[in-house]
């Protein structure tokens, strides 16, 4: 889906904003999604994996919504199960890192990280943070240090709210202050950290759901 608006800059330069989102998941349903429909799902899933490689490449927000995998994602495809149902993140997702290696390749590529770049997974903060730090330090970045699923629409109203303040041209206080005021879950924690923001550095020993501010 794409959303192309022009906006007026505090300057008064009008500025084209285009948004552009992706969907991999052809059903809901993990047995449709990798039976009857595999095919689709196999080209929806790679389709989505290549736009966000490429938008990591080339545009100046990028944010994922979707799963850490444990540090295996971020994953554009259906999860990798157990005989029991379960993800198989120690055999697959933390042996492979498949995501965050292709990640930090096209960040390398491109010499930083894109200007903002949210990354709304669980515990996203613990599992990508310290690599994403190190291959771009002044980017900022939105990470979540939240580990159930149930965060996901306090994800989403973080992520509208960032978008909504670069499109304001806030400052990275006020954005930050922004991220805080959609918050309606106390247990649910956004993060938006980076050098305008005045915080600590990410702690790059943490225990993943460590606050350190």
């Amino acid at each position: 889906a794409f959303f192309v608006k022009k906006i007026k800059s505090p300057t008064g330069q009008k500025v084209t904003v285009e948004i552009r989102s992706e969907f991999p998941s052809v059903t809901p349903y993990y047995l449709r999604n990798t039976g009857e429909f595999a095919p689709q799902q196999q080209a929806r899933s790679e389709a989505s994996r290549q736009a966000f490689m490429s938008a990591l490449r080339t545009d100046d927000a990028v944010f994922y919504v979707g799963h850490s995998r444990n540090g295996g994602g971020p994953d554009f495809y259906p999860p990798k199960l157990l005989p029991n149902g379960h993800a198989n993140y120690a055999g697959h997702y933390q042996v492979l890192k498949a995501g965050v290696k292709d990640m930090l390749s096209a960040i390398k590529d491109r010499g930083e990280a894109p200007p903002m770049l949210g990354m709304m997974s669980c515990l996203s903060e613990a599992w990508f943070g310290a690599k994403l730090a190190a291959a771009s330090p002044h980017t900022a970045y939105l990470f979540t240090q939240h580990d159930k699923l149930i965060g996901i629409h306090e994800h989403f109203n973080a992520m509208v709210a960032v978008m909504d303040g670069m499109m304001r041209f806030q400052c990275g206080e006020a954005m930050a202050e922004q991220v805080e005021s959609v918050k309606t879950d106390s247990f649910v924690q956004e993060l938006l950290r980076n050098t305008m923001t005045k915080r600590r550095p990410i702690d790059l020993n943490a225990k993943p759901g460590v606050v350190h501010d």
